[in-house]
């Protein structure tokens, strides 16, 4: 399994292009590694390849840095990662994490009291109005 940490290659470094030329070696792997791949956007999703696929060191592999999983792209390639994309498991990760993160720049307390102040100002208008 790979690591968060170290594991993941970068496009255009000495370390992938070895990586690639591992997946040649490889004879399993019939669909060799596309940077390409990444650009493309999932139809039902919206989001792009990058935002969660990386490459690793394991010939015929990928790494979705979303469900924590290795994904064999070896056979099928680009649409294996589409699929993995869509995957409802996969998407069901995203909305989880979606719903629970916080903004950048807000801060915990100053948005309780925001919420406390827009219902105390929605109690006075109710009764003066």
């Amino acid at each position: 399994m790979a690591s968060r940490d170290c594991d993941f290659l970068e496009r255009g470094t000495s370390a992938s292009k070895l990586a690639i030329q591992e997946d040649r070696k490889d004879p399993l792997v019939k669909n060799l590694w596309r940077w390409e791949w990444l650009d493309h956007t999932h139809s039902a999703t919206g989001q792009k390849l990058s935002h969660c696929i990386r490459l690793i060191k394991k010939p015929g592999f990928a790494f979705c840095i979303v469900c924590d999983k290795e994904i064999k792209y070896a056979m099928r390639g680009r649409v294996a990662l589409v699929d993995h994309v869509g995957n409802d498991s996969h998407k069901k990760i995203l909305k989880m994490r979606k719903s629970n993160t916080v903004l950048p720049g807000i801060k915990l307390k100053t948005l309780c009291h925001f919420l406390y102040l827009h219902a105390l100002m929605h109690a006075c208008h109710s009764l003066y109005c």
